[in-house]
């Protein structure tokens, strides 16, 4: 199934990311609270830090990458943050990809592939959450998928 990349790509570009050394910005989400990154240097990810600047930092490194096409059936449209959650939202282009088809598949590869990546598996162990939104194509209403264990 095409839909599959999304959460191995974002994982990836988001380990990528929060790996760069450039200086920080500041997410525009209504809700991003400012972060402090009291344990981190200027651009590092703060992996020893709260993980409310972890989720801030994770937000604020990819949302200048958005809009972004994942494959030919799926684009990354937004990502948001609503406290501790992290969500990332999806466009589905390709008009074949079925809600049955979608629901299977965020059930099956979410979570494992939220928590096999180190930096997002430690952030949802010390209390942050993925919410994965697909939209669009087929589907009559988003779907979506949250991760908050690992």
């Amino acid at each position: 199934m095409r839909v599959i990349t999304p959460v191995i790509v974002i994982c990836g570009l988001l380990a990528t990311a929060c790996s760069q050394s450039s200086e920080p910005t500041t997410a525009n989400s209504d809700s991003a609270a400012a972060s402090t990154a009291s344990n981190a240097s200027a651009g590092q990810f703060p992996a020893d830090g709260p993980v409310a600047d972890r989720v801030n930092y994770y937000v604020t490194r990819l949302r200048p990458q958005l809009p972004m096409p994942v494959n030919d059936a799926t684009v990354m449209e937004s990502v948001t943050q609503n406290g501790l959650e992290i969500e990332l939202h999806y466009q589905v282009v390709d008009r074949s990809v079925t809600r049955p088809q979608m629901e299977a598949w965020l059930a099956d590869n979410a979570p494992p592939n939220t928590c096999n990546n180190q930096m997002t598996a430690q952030m949802v162990r010390d209390g942050a959450s993925f919410r994965y939104t697909y939209s669009g194509g087929s589907l009559s209403q988003p779907i979506s998928r949250v991760v908050t264990r690992c």
